[in-house]
C-alpha cells in the first residue's frame, strides 16, 4: 500500500477539465498521481437545469465503488453508488461520447472528444479497485471540477 493512501480506502478524484455541449472531459488520478482522462455526457448546472437520462453527467460529490455482475459487459464491472437520481453508472471502456449514457469512460484523451487505450486503461483501473476490495478496503471515487470553472450554456 502507497504511503500517502489512507489506511483501508482507497480514494479516486475526477476533475472535470473540459466541458462541451455533449460531453465532459476530465483527468482521474489514484493517489494524488494522473492516472488517465475520463470521458463523460455532458455536465449540467444542477441547480437551474435538470437531467437528460442518458445524455447528463452525474453529479459532483463523493460516491462509493462496488464491484458487481454488468448484464450488458457478462463481467464484473465498477459501479458507483449512491448517486441521487442515477443508478447503473460504472467506469467503463469507450472512445467516444456516444460510448456512454452516464457511465464514465476511461482512456488517454489525445485527440478533441475521443479517448485512445480505453480498454487496457480500464482494465488496469479494474485490477487496482479489485486488489483494493480484496483487501477489504474502502473504494471511493470524489468528483470535482477544476477550480474557477463556472456553468455556462455555451460550452
Amino acid at each position: 500500500m502507497r504511503q500517502d493512501r489512507k489506511e483501508g480506502s482507497m480514494e479516486i478524484v475526477i476533475k472535470r477539465v473540459a466541458f462541451r455541449q455533449t460531453y465532459t472531459v476530465g483527468h482521474l488520478y489514484i493517489d494524488h498521481k494522473l492516472f488517465c482522462d475520463t470521458l463523460e455526457p455532458h455536465s449540467i448546472n444542477w441547480t437551474v437545469e435538470t437531467k437528460i437520462p442518458g445524455r447528463t453527467a452525474i453529479p459532483e460529490g463523493t460516491y462509493g465503488i462496488a464491484l458487481a455482475l454488468s448484464m450488458k459487459f457478462h463481467r464484473f464491472m465498477p459501479y458507483l453508488v449512491g448517486i441521487p437520481e442515477f443508478q447503473g453508472v460504472m467506469f467503463h471502456w469507450g472512445n467516444y461520447p456516444k460510448h456512454t449514457a452516464g457511465c464514465i469512460l476511461v482512456g488517454d484523451n489525445t485527440d478533441v472528444g475521443k479517448l485512445f487505450n480505453s480498454r487496457k486503461i480500464f482494465m488496469k483501473l479494474y485490477l487496482l479497485i479489485e486488489e483494493a476490495v480484496k483487501k477489504g478496503e474502502k473504494v471511493m471515487v470524489r468528483i470535482t471540477s477544476v477550480k474557477g470553472w463556472t456553468y455556462s450554456k455555451k460550452n
